[in-house]
């Protein structure tokens, strides 16, 4: 059996923006991976035995013939509970999945797709898994992953790309099958206005105003909170807490900043309002996380 996989290996992806491996977990090698994020979205397939996967504090065991798929910035650790637990796991980045001319109808199914699942589903069990593609077989399609990962053979980067892009649009379908998208009535001007406003958090998570946002993309302030709610499957506020909290969650394990000095500089009134926030998406305070962290 393999030893377990380098985390901090795996995470360099050399030149390319993917990485693909497999993995045993048994009652001697117990540790698939500690409590960690990254930016790129993951792809996690069961094959044999029982696994606990944590996300943002929240346990699922997963059993055979189980896919889950991780989020950008999602802490998580994955762990074994029963059997011989054999599993995949394929990381992308994101920017995998976009063009240099993203289309409106590309732009609707990618922003929520890489930035939060919020209510959607992020785990298929064997017996949705025909649904979830029912023209292919979708542990073939992460083992080939695995395998052109590890073989590298001519053009393995074109064949990598295409595997992935047929899983997450299975994944986007399942979803719209689920709750069908409403956001036909978005112009193509409003989708970039609100992917330009996406962009814009990114580096200013700090102070950022939505009316402020709104007027400098020549949009309605009502009409801009409403659409970048029915785009994003969130409010303009709660996303803005969301960039906020996966930077703080890299201060936290990469700076001796206090927990104050963190809150402030990120924009928050008060670190029990950053603590608040923090524990409602991670699952565990902002301590918490570090202390867990820095343990594993």
């Amino acid at each position: 059996m393999p030893t377990p996989y380098n985390e901090l290996a795996v995470s360099k992806y050399e030149d390319y923006p993917f990485a693909a491996f497999w993995q045993w977990l048994t009652e001697d090698n117990p540790i698939g991976c500690a409590l960690h994020f990254h930016n790129q979205v993951e792809f996690i397939y069961v094959v044999t035995g029982m696994m606990d996967l944590c996300i943002n504090n929240q346990k699922h065991t997963i059993g055979p013939n189980t896919f889950v798929m991780i989020h950008p910035n999602e802490s998580h650790s994955i762990s074994h509970n029963s059997g011989i637990c054999y599993y995949f796991a394929v990381r992308f980045e994101p920017s995998v999945l976009y063009t240099s001319k993203q289309s409106v109808e590309e732009l609707k199914c990618l922003i929520p797709f890489c930035i939060s699942p919020g209510n959607r589903q992020r785990i298929f069990r064997h017996t949705e898994l025909n649904e979830l593609m029912p023209h292919g077989d979708l542990r073939s399609y992460i083992e080939s992953l695995v395998n052109e990962w590890e073989k590298r053979p001519l053009g393995f980067m074109f064949q990598m790309r295409n595997r992935i892009t047929a899983i997450f649009v299975a994944i986007i379908r399942a979803w719209d099958k689920q709750s069908p998208d409403d956001t036909d009535n978005i112009s193509s001007d409003l989708t970039f206005a609100i992917n330009y406003a996406q962009n814009y958090i990114l580096t200013h998570c700090n102070d950022v105003n939505e009316a402020e946002l709104a007027k400098e993309c020549n949009i309605s302030y009502s009409y801009f909170s409403r659409s970048f709610k029915k785009l994003m499957g969130m409010s303009f506020n709660q996303y803005v807490n969301h960039v906020r909290i996966n930077e703080a969650q890299r201060r936290l394990v990469s700076s001796n900043a206090s927990v104050t000095d963190i809150a402030l500089s990120l924009g928050f009134s008060s670190s029990s309002h950053f603590i608040h926030t923090f524990k409602s998406i991670k699952g565990i305070t902002p301590n918490q996380f570090k202390q867990q962290y820095h343990n594993k």
